[in-house]
């Protein structure tokens, strides 16, 4: 285990126990695949993820060897595990299309989703429920061939389009072209197109990305949003990004002015923003440690594999060469097999060997309220540290969030909006320590009125 050590990525004594060895005879049930199809893209993001990125790019046979492999018809099988695809708990099986800007080779994926189809009709699954996943930057979405592959696929096609905004301001102050051109009027008409195709609704077929170079314009980008007749936004932080506590604050105050505006408009039953969601239950701050609650970061799901577009298998795209480089994370390649050294073989049982989710967490996750919202990403602190942990960039915006989906939540209940008494399990939701350094004791005193008048008069 030296050499995987030397790497931080665990402790000897805690992994020894549960190492979960590769097996050729034992089938891996899988219902998500991850194809990283190339590095390259057309826009030039402040933000990227991607701080190592090369020009690597799958070939048409690089697919075809991709799905022989899922599809168990390698020949050499002392090189290769056995796989079993299955639809999950999601109800379909899910290739998930990622870049780089993925559109870019919209001509190769097609040729790899006829090869896909035809391993089914092969193997006698075409009864298999699937769908594919493209998360683009939207500026290649009217090229014939996209427009050809949506046509043909109809409601497999899931098509989410990563934006910074519903404004030019906000959007193109980070999505540039090269040339420093923005890209949003062009964008905007993908996603409103998209929108127009898709059947179901609340479906995300956006990613709205907040940094701190648009967090500014939040509020007037989700009025927006509303104004386009959209009814769900799905967004996320940058994690990449260092928030401050000032950061947090802000935030909190666009996103209750945010709910203010829902529930005066009563768009509530129309319109749903992921971040502040009556759909979305709210966490308990906890006096017990999270060490119990079962929430696993996607690197270490046995029911997930992921190709780098260099051709590696990796346990998540945010850990290939172009993401973490010198540090990439592999345990095989599609052509050389998996598991062919120490390292990859080390790297493999740990990833799949009963990974305990206390073994990335800091001494901030344990009490933390908002740790079931908390999207920090282990990758990233490898990337930085050599180790996994929860990256803690954005502890006090992810508590920010929390206390701002408890306001929505309880204004809701009061308006007889929400009839669970599901709150009245809840103790001690906000602990004032960690509260009133982010929302100050005026907002915290509030909260605390509408949680007790919220128990009491709400509707049952």
């Amino acid at each position: 285990m030296e050499c995987i050590n030397t790497l931080g990525f665990y402790n000897d004594e805690i992994t020894k126990t549960k190492s979960r060895k590769m097996n050729n005879y034992e089938i891996r049930e899988i219902n998500t695949v991850e194809i990283q199809v190339t590095n390259r893209c057309n826009l030039d993001c402040s933000y990227c993820f991607q701080k190592h990125k090369t020009p690597d790019t799958l070939t048409e046979f690089d697919y075809y060897r991709i799905f022989d492999l899922l599809f168990n018809d390698e020949k050499d099988t002392e090189k290769f595990e056995k796989f079993k695809l299955v639809e999950g708990d999601r109800g379909y099986f899910l290739l998930y299309i990622i870049g780089g800007e993925p559109l870019l080779e919209i001509s190769n994926i097609r040729k790899a989703l006829k090869y896909f189809e035809s391993k089914l009709k092969a193997h006698n699954m075409e009864s298999l429920k699937w769908k594919v996943s493209f998360t683009t930057n939207g500026t290649l979405y009217f090229k014939d061939e996209v427009q050809s592959l949506l046509d043909e696929y109809g409601d497999k096609v899931w098509i989410i389009t990563s934006v910074d905004g519903y404004t030019a301001e906000s959007h193109n102050k980070c999505r540039k072209f090269p040339n420093g051109k923005g890209s949003f009027d062009i964008v905007s008409k993908a996603l409103s197109d998209f929108d127009k195709r898709s059947e179901n609704k609340y479906t995300a077929k956006m990613k709205y990305v907040i940094s701190k170079n648009n967090l500014h314009d939040m509020e007037k980008d989700v009025y927006e949003f509303i104004k386009a007749g959209y009814h769900y936004v799905h967004s996320g932080l940058v994690v990449e990004d260092s928030w401050t506590i000032e950061d947090a604050r802000e935030y909190y105050l666009h996103l209750i002015h945010i709910a203010d505006y829902i529930i005066d408009n009563k768009l509530y039953n129309s319109f749903d923003l992921n971040l502040i969601s009556r759909y979305k239950a709210l966490n308990e701050f906890t006096n017990e440690s999270v060490h119990n609650i079962q929430k696993r970061c996607a690197i270490f799901s046995t029911r997930k594999i992921s190709f780098a577009a260099n051709t590696n298998i990796i346990a998540c795209f945010a850990l290939d060469q172009s993401s973490v480089g010198d540090k990439e994370m592999k345990y095989g390649n599609i052509y050389t097999g998996e598991c062919t050294t120490q390292e990859e073989k080390d790297i493999y049982e740990y990833l799949y060997g009963g990974f305990q989710i206390h073994e990335y967490l800091t001494y901030k996750c344990l009490y933390c309220p908002a740790f079931v919202r908390c999207s920090g990403c282990p990758a990233l602190s490898y990337a930085e540290l050599g180790r996994f942990e929860l990256n803690t960039n954005a502890c006090e915006m992810y508590t920010a969030e929390y206390l701002a989906n408890l306001y929505y939540i309880l204004r809701l209940r009061l308006l007889g909006a929400i009839k669970d008494d599901y709150l009245l399990k809840y103790k001690n939701l906000m602990p004032r320590d960690r509260c009133i350094p982010i929302i100050g004791e005026e907002e915290y005193n509030l909260l605390t009125e509408l949680s007790r008048r919220s128990l009491i008069y709400g509707c049952s």
